[in-house]
């Protein structure tokens, strides 16, 4: 038996969306598409565990698709492009008793829903989260504010997710191997890494399972530890004396933390550290000085 594109030269588009047992779920038409008909492009979600990917697609070989995946209109290419649902269309490929799947098709789907609707199911890893914003933001060429509310998140949030595409990319690396998801361990490793990136490589490949507590503690004795050297010509990161307000907290700038060419600055809120855009600030004053007599 050939190809399903080769059984399906002969028929145009409308034979091929065969609509034999159809259900309309909220004005929506649920429509067979072959799989070979569909394509993937700039989906938030990018990593796969292809053991998961098995198992789902034994379920849907024995109890079929549970829901549709949601496609763009058919485009230049003559396909569909899937803007939710990649994982099953990926799994019903691995099938070779099953030719078409499920698909609502509409045409006003944006990036900004696909992320809201992963987000809001936990289907995404911080990473993927990181990416999806730092792709939406060069896309569409807006600040982070923007991106929060559309999302409907808070400032605060965006940024913490926002500062991980920000991490060194061997430091990104070492935490997906590690399998480290939550958001305040990533948090405390990234802090701890600004101010010595080698000890903190170093910690989390000895750390069997790295907890929140365990990554705090780490964090606050690097911390602790730098506030005893002598700071060196470079770069530092340590808080300045520079306070600021951003989305109605009170934090401080953290020193060399500037990035003119992504427009962002590090700062601190209740030793929570953020990447916030510099649009997004406003400083209100100083902290006083203490000054040494020369």
């Amino acid at each position: 038996m050939g190809s399903l594109r080769d059984r399906t030269a002969n028929f145009n588009m409308a034979e091929l969306l065969d609509e034999r047992g159809v259900e309309i779920i909220d004005g929506d038409t649920i429509k067979k598409i072959p799989k070979d008909f569909l394509y993937s492009v700039d989906q938030v979600r990018t990593e796969f565990n292809d053991n998961s990917l098995l198992e789902l697609a034994e379920n849907i070989r024995e109890n079929g698709q549970q829901s549709p995946i949601i496609v763009h209109p058919v485009d230049s290419t003559n396909k569909y492009c899937i803007h939710q649902g990649e994982r099953r269309w990926r799994a019903i490929c691995l099938l070779d008793n099953v030719d078409t799947v499920d698909c609502l098709i509409r045409s006003n789907n944006t990036m900004y829903q696909q992320l809201s609707e992963n987000i809001q199911r936990e289907n995404l890893s911080p990473y993927e989260i990181a990416a999806a914003i730092s792709n939406l933001k060069k896309k569409d060429n807006i600040r982070s504010t923007d991106v929060s509310q559309k999302l409907g998140k808070s400032k605060s949030w965006t940024s913490q997710y926002e500062s991980i595409s920000k991490m060194p990319i061997e430091l990104i690396s070492l935490l997906k191997l590690k399998n480290v998801q939550d958001i305040n361990i990533i948090s405390n490793i990234r802090m701890s890494s600004k101010v010595d990136l080698e000890s903190t490589l170093s910690f989390i490949k000895k750390a069997g399972v790295i907890t929140r507590d365990g990554s705090e503690k780490f964090k606050n004795k690097l911390s602790n530890a730098s506030g005893d050297k002598k700071p060196s010509k470079g770069k530092t990161h340590r808080p300045t004396q520079i306070e600021v307000l951003y989305n109605g907290d009170r934090g401080v700038i953290m020193n060399g933390s500037d990035n003119i060419s992504i427009n962002s600055v590090d700062i601190i809120i209740q030793d929570q550290l953020y990447t916030v855009s510099v649009d997004d600030i406003k400083v209100i004053g100083y902290k006083k000085l203490c000054l040494e007599k020369v």
